[in-house]
Order: structure tokens, then sequence, then C-alpha cells
């Protein structure tokens, strides 16, 4: 069965542990989860998370139980075989937060405003470029992502300061009629 990245990532991360531990039930409403963990990955221990499940009190279950598990890297979130996989269009967008839905969408994925780190997209009027790269960066307490990708950005309607950089025309003159 294929990962549903597009739910919540207490969700996600519970479909991890019941394929590993098949007939088991488990929800979101049994258990909670602690902040993820780095792990420095070694042939004893080859995942590089660590979390710990805590039981709601009175919901079935008790205590907690810590595990291992591999965050997903967001760049292979990206199909190369696919033409402008990381560009974004902007339009009324300020900050990287502001273009989740759009980012989820394409990815397929469910990525919320505190599991990155937000940054301010430029005022492309402003600053008079045409696109601008910037670091779609993953916040340390996401469960189920990790890692950075750089993402083009460029604006719905191009401003003409980005195409016409040098407003000192020269070259016209006039010949008078012979």
């Amino acid at each position: 069965m294929a990962t549903d990245y597009t739910l919540d990532e207490d969700s996600v991360v519970i479909d991890l542990i019941r394929t590993q531990n098949p007939g088991q039930v488990l929800t979101s409403s049994l258990v909670t989860f602690g902040f993820p963990n780095v792990n420095v990955p070694s042939q004893q221990f080859p995942h590089d998370t660590l979390i710990v499940a805590t039981a709601i009190p009175g919901r079935r279950y008790s205590g907690s139980q810590s595990f291992n598990y591999n965050r997903v890297p967001i760049a292979e979130f990206v199909d190369p075989r696919l033409p402008n996989q990381t560009t974004f269009v902007i339009a009324n967008e300020r900050t990287l937060a502001d273009l989740l839905p759009v980012i989820n969408e394409r990815y397929d994925i469910r990525l919320t405003a505190d599991k990155i780190i937000n940054h301010s997209i430029p005022n492309f009027q402003d600053q008079g470029i045409a696109e601008f790269e910037v670091e779609l960066e993953i916040a340390p307490n996401s469960k189920v992502y990790k890692d950075a990708m750089v993402i083009k950005l460029v604006p719905e309607l191009i401003p003409l300061s980005a195409v016409i950089k040098n407003r000192q025309l020269d070259g016209l003159t006039y010949q008078p009629p012979a």
C-alpha cells in the first residue's frame, strides 16, 4: 500500500506504524507523538529519526514507546520527468506559507505553515526581477518530511522593469525629407 501523504502528519506516521505492525489498532485519538529527534544512521540503527508515541490516558493503551523511522526528503516529491516541477507562479502571495496550497496540490502532499521555515517572497515590481529562487526548507518539527529544495518563483505578470533595464535609449535621428 502506498503512503498517502495528503493525510495529516500524525496519520502518516500511524500508517507507517500499522504497516510495520500488522493487525494492530492504532489511531491519532489513541496516541500523541513527541518531537522528532534526528538520528545519525548507522549499521545498528539505519533510521534517521527517533520519535516517542505516548498513549492518551483512558483510551485503550498505556505508557510510551519510542521507535525509529526515516523521514522523506522533500525533494523526492519532484518528478524530474516533468518540466517546471519546481517553478511556481506568484500572484498575490507574500510568503512561502501562502504558496503551500499550490505546493501541496502539485506534489500531492500536506505541508502546513508550521512545518516549513517561512520566508518572504520578494516584490517583483519593486526589485525589477523576472524570477527568484528560494529554498523551501522543512522545519525540524516535521514528523514526515526533512531537508530542503530550491524552488523558482516567477511573477504572474512580468514587470516591464525586468525587461527594459536600460532606459537611456540612443540612436533615433530625424532625417528631413529631401
